[in-house]
């Protein structure tokens, strides 16, 4: 299996996670609306981290065969994630 496999099977099941949360939380919108909103909210945190995943996943793949010029590329992207999050 390379890369790109194990990249886009974890992905998948970082997906099928959070649709699961989602989809609890639409459920449980039924019966308790203050607490499925945080069910929904942390679902769609799990969709918002998946990209920041994937960069991690990136950034020790290229640690571990040393590529360099990509581990910096792979930090400035955290660099430009963090200071979205910041400001």
């Amino acid at each position: 299996m390379n890369k790109n496999q194990i990249i886009a099977k974890i992905l998948k099941l970082n997906l099928t996670i959070a649709v699961s949360i989602l989809i609890v939380g639409l459920i449980l919108q039924i019966f308790d609306q203050n607490f499925s909103t945080k069910i929904i909210n942390i679902g769609l945190l799990y969709v918002i981290l998946m990209p920041v995943i994937r960069v991690l996943l990136e950034l020790l793949y290229f640690i571990k065969i040393g590529n360099y010029t990509y581990i910096v590329i792979c930090l400035a992207l955290f660099v430009v994630i963090a200071a979205s999050i910041v400001y």
